[in-house]
């Protein structure tokens, strides 16, 4: 709790949980939105939803592009970071034709 005591933290806080409500309120209710009151199915609504997920991975690389200059002191995390990122894209590509059914 003494952590809350210093302002620049407690801002801090109080808008990281600011834009996470509204990122991840937005991600629970707008597909029940289309589906539920504009009877969408889910198809259509996933591709609606395709804008959001956008917006959402540009504002995110766009801001720690912003705040990365302020913590180069940090870089030890990042480069713990950057080879678990990479063995996933890894992972999670697949050859074409790879996941079908025949």
């Amino acid at each position: 709790m003494k952590l809350y005591k210093i302002r620049a933290y407690s801002a801090a806080t109080v808008v990281m949980f600011c834009l996470g409500a509204a990122l991840f309120g937005a991600m629970i209710l707008l597909p029940l939105y289309f589906q539920v009151a504009r009877g969408q199915d889910a198809i259509h609504t996933g591709l609606l939803l395709i804008p959001q997920g956008i917006g959402a991975a540009i504002g995110m690389r766009r801001s720690a592009a912003a705040i990365e200059p302020c913590f180069r002191e940090m870089a030890s995390i990042s480069a713990g970071i950057r080879p678990t990122q990479e063995i996933r894209e890894q992972l999670v590509v697949t050859k074409p034709g790879a996941m079908s059914v025949e």
